[in-house]
């Protein structure tokens, strides 16, 4: 079972980009408040062992526009899904 079905089985829907694009944004939104933003991936690895740089934003403007730029990724993304690409 590959993740995508793990995480279907789950209930946890997963879109994927259109295949010519690579979405590489590595954020959280919490609370419509909160903004975590960084380069590391969001493993254990390297959450323990790497040196990864992130930083936490305490701003509900700039949670306001990374929302917003997350729902453009995804309307993008959800067409891609139902034409089947």
């Amino acid at each position: 079972m590959n993740d995508t079905q793990k995480l279907n089985k789950e209930g946890i829907e997963v879109e994927y980009d259109y295949p010519k694009v690579r979405t590489h944004d590595k954020l959280v939104v919490v609370d419509c408040k909160y903004t975590v933003v960084g380069a590391h991936n969001w493993t254990e690895a390297a959450l323990t062992e790497q040196n990864e740089s992130s930083i936490l934003i305490k701003s509900e403007a700039i949670a306001k526009d990374f929302l917003k730029h997350f729902y453009q990724i995804h309307d993008q993304t959800e067409k891609y899904v139902k034409m089947g690409w």
